[in-house]
């Protein structure tokens, strides 16, 4: 694994802070899951409500996609939660955006607890499948994007 460099809307970290709640971190409740770009809004934030969880951890997020209504999914669901959030990109949706407003992909951190700090580790070694080629149309149904796998690396002011 290496770190490469991005074009900025690929290396910006998206954040809010929307939680005041102290919590006590000896003992904290994790949600991981994949949340399918954000399709099903009101079952995810259903999950979060029973759940209640203190970190969720999300992959494939959207932030104003037009599959999602152009929404900020984790915004959405930091503010509705009273939680505090990361959002990493790891590809530009090049047939869900326009050039005025592109259209991200990624993962993202929602907390309880403070966020210290964070950061995309991209991944150098990977398929280039997705990246556009010039003899294929940007249907919806090919997916082109920009970028490429990466983790988002975040640090949890935890006591």
């Amino acid at each position: 694994m290496v770190l490469s460099s991005a074009p900025h809307s690929l290396s910006k970290i998206y954040q809010g802070q929307f939680s005041s709640i102290a919590k006590d971190a000896r003992s904290l409740k994790l949600l991981d899951w994949n949340i399918e770009r954000g399709l099903q809004m009101a079952g995810i934030a259903a999950a979060i409500e029973s759940q209640k969880p203190d970190i969720c951890i999300l992959q494939e997020v959207d932030l104003n996609a037009r599959r999602t209504g152009h929404r900020n999914v984790a915004e959405e669901l930091a503010r509705k939660f009273q939680l505090n959030y990361v959002f990493g990109v790891e590809f530009q949706e090049l047939s869900q955006g326009s050039r005025d407003a592109p259209a991200y992909h990624g993962q993202a951190l929602l907390s309880a607890l403070p966020i210290r700090s964070s950061y995309i580790l991209r991944f150098v070694n990977q398929s280039e499948f997705w990246q556009p080629r010039w003899y294929l149309p940007n249907w919806q149904t090919l997916q082109r994007r920009l970028g490429g796998r990466m983790a988002l690396v975040v640090e949890i002011e935890a006591g």
